[in-house]
């Protein structure tokens, strides 16, 4: 029989592939989808850096940690104004010392296990830890399709503005992709976060996308009569200071803390003002055709898509995405493309990778079946036979 198995299951593999796509897919009719892909030219992730010499708690008194190199605080940020201006959370970049504990903890394995646990953020938490002898080092951005051996941008803190978790951040990269705001903050509005938080893994080149829709608008304990916006999406750490973003790839909001259902957003209003509506337009040259080679490409018109991309890479020739879509318009431009467009397409290749699966089974059960049959012959019923 294992001869004929081993035949079944390989009609089974020959099967066209039912797995879903990666998301997002660049021919996505997913409104969310397509937001991400607008907006993703201007995220990145930020890590401060900072010396700790060790943690003071409330239980164990002051613990020393090993300090052989720095403590690294990770998160993301995304590009808010021209000239080269980054928005993140203050608490990231500005070290708060509870986020300093957990990353110092993190990065200590010979003190976790002399303290007796393995989860740093819920020890700081149940012990009140706090770091101690913190000098702060540099901060450092990269870009989201950046590998891990691509050199990081400098960045300078500017201004920041602890109790709304707000940092303003400068580079040299003055023609960057910028990001627009809206701010509407309607409960039920679809939205997506992107960020760092568990997405990523050995580089940078994955940040997270996390579709959810905004919820109610209140006050967080803690922070004043500062008013912050829920999110629904499944915020983890990491994604502190990414975006929220629309279906038009518009920021509603900047991810500051993740909450027991979801996370907490600073609203677009509020960063509109922290940033200063002098500052909010987007850059001329960039952003604009970029968004215009999306909108051919999803059109299927791939020659006006990878003319839109190259003028975004002549302003800004370090675009992260625009030089992927020119080759990916390349590509499906010599492709065969249905008529009635993505979707039609899409769905023809999906019930015809059905059918062959259905196909491949029941080749599969009547092989196993036949094989069955030969090893343990049926029986044939008793039959009186009369004899003369």
């Amino acid at each position: 029989m294992g001869v004929r198995v081993l035949l079944a299951l390989l009609v089974l593999g020959l099967s066209p592939s039912l797995a879903a796509p990666a998301i997002p897919d660049d021919l996505s009719n997913d409104p969310l989808d397509r937001g991400a892909l607008i907006a993703l030219p201007g995220i990145y992730q930020v890590e401060a850096r900072f010396t700790v010499g060790g943690l003071s708690t409330r239980l164990n008194g002051e613990q020393q940690l090993d300090t052989g190199g720095p403590v690294t605080v990770v998160g993301s940020a995304f590009g808010v104004a021209t000239g080269g201006w980054i928005l993140t959370a203050d608490h990231l970049v500005n070290g708060t010392s509870a986020t300093l504990a957990v990353a110092a903890l993190s990065r200590d394995v010979g003190a976790q296990a002399r303290l007796g646990t393995d989860d740093p953020e819920e020890w700081v938490e149940q012990t009140g830890a706090r770091a101690v002898d913190v000098r702060a080092l540099d901060i450092r951005l990269r870009h989201v399709e950046s590998g891990p051996g691509a050199p990081p941008l400098a960045a300078a803190l500017q201004r920041s503005e602890p109790e709304a978790d707000m940092a303003l951040l400068r580079t040299d990269r003055t023609d960057a992709p910028v990001l627009e705001l809206d701010d509407s903050q309607s409960v039920g509005t679809p939205v997506a976060t992107i960020g760092f938080g568990g997405g990523g893994e050995g580089g940078v080149a994955g940040p997270a996308i996390r579709q959810g829709a905004l919820a109610n608008t209140g006050t967080i304990a803690g922070r004043g009569s500062r008013v912050f916006t829920q999110v629904t999406s499944p915020v983890r750490s990491g994604d502190s200071g990414g975006p929220a973003i629309d279906a038009e790839g518009n920021v509603r909001g900047m991810v500051i803390t993740r909450a027991r259902v979801g996370g907490n957003l600073v609203p677009g209003p509020q960063i509109r003002r922290f940033v200063g509506t002098e500052r909010i337009e987007v850059a001329s040259g960039t952003q604009e055709s970029y968004r215009e080679g999306l909108d051919h490409f999803w059109a299927l018109d791939f020659e006006a898509s990878s003319l839109a991309m190259e003028r975004a890479l002549e302003a800004y020739p370090e675009h992260p995405l625009a030089e992927a879509f020119v080759r990916r318009a390349a590509e499906l431009s010599g492709a065969s493309v249905s008529i009635g467009g993505p979707d039609i397409a899409r769905s023809f290749l999906r019930a015809l990778a059905l059918v062959s699966a259905v196909i491949s089974l029941g080749l599969a059960a009547l092989l196993v079946r036949h094989d069955t049959r030969q090893r343990h012959p049926r029986r044939l019923p008793t039959t009186t036979i009369d004899q003369d």
